[in-house]
């Protein structure tokens, strides 16, 4: 689905662009990066734009492949473990959390941290073992 055609005359042109990468396949790291800005303000403002339209993030058909550093994440996060705590136990950085985090958001097709918590659960991944 292209979303920038449905954008309303009020949207902002960087959301605009922000929507015209999405719709190039971007994640919201990469289109932080080509926008120059924070990947958090990027999700933050797909997402409300998502929401205020009514849109989903496309769903694959496939099982999304997790690499070894977000299923570990994922697995926590599923648990109720905070970020920072996540970062302190995996030795990484709270924006490496949070960057894997927003990665499994997209593979899961979810726009929120509750929807993720909750996809994760419906598929074991809160059961996963803890691997360091």
């Amino acid at each position: 689905m292209s979303y920038v055609p449905y954008l309303t005359a009020y949207e902002t042109p960087r959301l605009k662009e922000m929507m015209a990468l999405v719709d190039q396949g971007l994640d919201n790291h990469q289109v932080a990066e080509v926008m120059g800005i924070r990947a958090s303000t990027v999700s933050g403002m797909v997402t409300s734009a998502m929401r205020r339209y009514g849109w989903k993030p496309p769903q694959k058909d496939e099982t999304p492949m997790f690499s070894d550093r977000e299923r570990q994440v994922l697995a926590l996060y599923a648990q109720g473990m905070k970020p920072q705590t996540i970062a302190t136990m995996l030795h990484l950085t709270t924006n490496s959390v949070y960057g894997a985090i927003d990665k499994c958001k997209v593979k899961l097709g979810v726009m929120t941290t509750d929807e993720l918590k909750a996809a994760a659960r419906e598929q074991g991944y809160d059961r996963l073992e803890q691997a360091s």
